[in-house]
């Protein structure tokens, strides 16, 4: 569990990036206690998300309602687990990126990656999941087609 795996020696810098959640509610405040006793004198700890709202989020949220699991990221739900452990959350950056592939199928695919553990129910419905994703999709700057996704790094302040 990722509330058990700190580091044993002091830092400078560590970054959650897309971790945060991973750690159980009731387990948080205790989890970022320690981190912040970790951190060395003047030290900065930081969190990566995706902003609420952006393209990727839009597309993601009615396919975790549908396969029953609890949304696993965004500003809201990392800045509520920071707040309700004590701690405050400052915005640091904020930054423009895309998930891509060569075409609408192949990104239906890869992007079932970010449903594990329920893979199997993502892609039970990856033809409706595709019709979904095809509202969303871009030209990619790179080639095939892409989800936009805004990422936010965020500082946790004690």
């Amino acid at each position: 569990m990722m509330e058990d795996s700190l580091p044993e020696a002091k830092f400078d810098v560590a970054v959650l990036s897309y971790s945060l959640t991973g750690v159980p509610s009731a387990k948080s405040a205790d989890f970022l206690n320690r981190l912040m006793q970790l951190s060395n004198p003047g030290g900065k700890i930081f969190f990566a998300t995706f902003q609420d709202g952006c393209d990727w989020d839009r597309y993601v949220t009615p396919i975790y309602a549908e396969i029953g699991r609890a949304r696993s990221g965004g500003t809201k739900v990392h800045i509520d687990l920071i707040e309700e452990a004590g701690f405050a959350a400052e915005r640091v950056a904020k930054i423009n990126t895309e998930l891509f592939d060569q075409n609408l199928a192949e990104l239906s695919n890869t992007l079932g990656f970010f449903f594990a553990p329920t893979h199997a129910e993502y892609f039970k419905n990856l033809a409706i999941h595709q019709q979904s994703l095809q509202k969303f999709v871009k030209t990619s700057r790179y080639g095939g087609v892409a989800l936009s996704c805004v990422e936010e790094l965020w500082e946790i302040k004690g």
